[in-house]
């Protein structure tokens, strides 16, 4: 069974620079190794949104979660997400970005190898980082308001709680030009714990 890491955050807050950089080092470590990223986003509300031929923003992403919670009960993404890590029994580590719900964080720690990421920073740096990219529809033009609006919507609201019993808490205060710092508090914590399992689980490999 792969090592599943799961990150929790608000958006904007750095979670994929965190996959991004955890992956080059375990790549580093072993080419062999079989990396998968699954997001609650695009993964799984993704595709329905499509089907229903509605925008991919965040806004409609949180109306969907909510809808599934209400009409097919408390733990609806959790169960979507642990069916979907089950397909991907030939990963060696299964990061899945988005953690929010406590039913993600029962899901998480249900499964025989797992470690949980918080990672977190200030709503302004969260924002400027957000209308940056282009990840999803209309984030560009987002005004400071709006994205505290979302920021502080129904599917936010344990993020913090979730991250406080996290395995590693990461403060991202960083921009492009200081990603080396971040890289070197995960280097520091939960990059060496991930290699670590690799080389018990997966011995001959290395």
């Amino acid at each position: 069974m792969a090592l599943v890491i799961g990150l929790v955050g608000k958006p904007g807050r750095g979670k994929g620079s965190c996959v991004r950089l955890i992956s080059k080092s375990l790549q580093e470590y072993g080419a062999w190794v079989n990396i998968v990223r699954l997001t609650f986003s695009s993964d799984i509300l993704r595709p329905e949104l499509e089907r229903r031929a509605l925008p991919f923003d965040r806004e409609h992403c949180q109306k969907l979660a909510q809808e599934w919670e209400t009409t097919e009960g408390v733990g609806a993404l959790s169960r979507r997400m642990h069916s979907l890590i089950q397909d991907y029994d030939g990963a060696h580590v299964i990061f899945v970005d988005g953690v929010r719900w406590p039913t993600d964080f029962a899901m998480l720690r249900s499964l025989p190898h797992n470690l949980l990421l918080y990672v977190h920073c200030a709503p302004e740096t969260a924002h400027k980082r957000l209308t940056s990219r282009k990840e999803k529809e209309g984030e560009q033009g987002m005004s400071l308001e709006e994205f505290l609006r979302l920021d502080g919507a129904l599917n936010e609201q344990f993020v913090e709680q979730i991250g406080e019993r996290a395995d590693y808490a990461v403060p991202n205060e960083t921009t492009d030009e200081t990603m080396a710092a971040l890289e070197s508090t995960l280097k520091g914590g939960i990059i060496p714990r991930a290699i670590r399992h690799l080389m018990v689980r997966y011995p001959v490999e290395k």
